[in-house]
């Protein structure tokens, strides 16, 4: 997953919300006109403010990342899809956040590849591997 595609993301989720750049610009801190480069690719976006616009526009930070997709834990062992990015320490500085992006994006893939092949387990074999 690429920067310019989670920045369409944020695009699409703040139309779908009616929200105008300026409501993430002071959510942010920032101008508006800081913002529109932000949206156009003129200027970095910040793990920081990924998880400051998720949280305006409503939705968790893997969600924009992987939109439309949305991740959810659920209890039935059969179709569990986790959402790795809280597994990982978003706390350190060494990290860089785009590679960290890409892998919490991996895993998720790798992760719903995962329960596709279990659905097509057979019961029986579902059971063994269960056991």
């Amino acid at each position: 997953m690429d920067t310019n595609q989670i920045i369409k993301n944020i695009f699409i989720l703040r139309d779908k919300k009616r929200m105008l750049q300026q409501d993430l610009a002071d959510a942010l801190g920032i101008s508006d006109g800081s913002y529109s480069k932000l949206e156009a690719g003129k200027r970095e976006l910040k793990l920081s403010e990924l998880s400051i616009i998720a949280e305006k526009l409503g939705v968790r930070e893997i969600d924009i990342i992987t939109y439309p997709e949305v991740y959810e834990l659920k209890n039935d062992n059969s179709s569990i899809v986790s959402s790795p990015i809280e597994t990982y320490e978003l706390t350190n500085a060494h990290v860089n956040p785009w590679e960290l992006l890409y892998e919490c994006q991996k895993d998720l893939m790798e992760t719903k590849l995962e329960n596709e092949r279990l659905k097509n387990v057979s019961a029986p074999v579902k059971d063994a591997l269960a056991g």
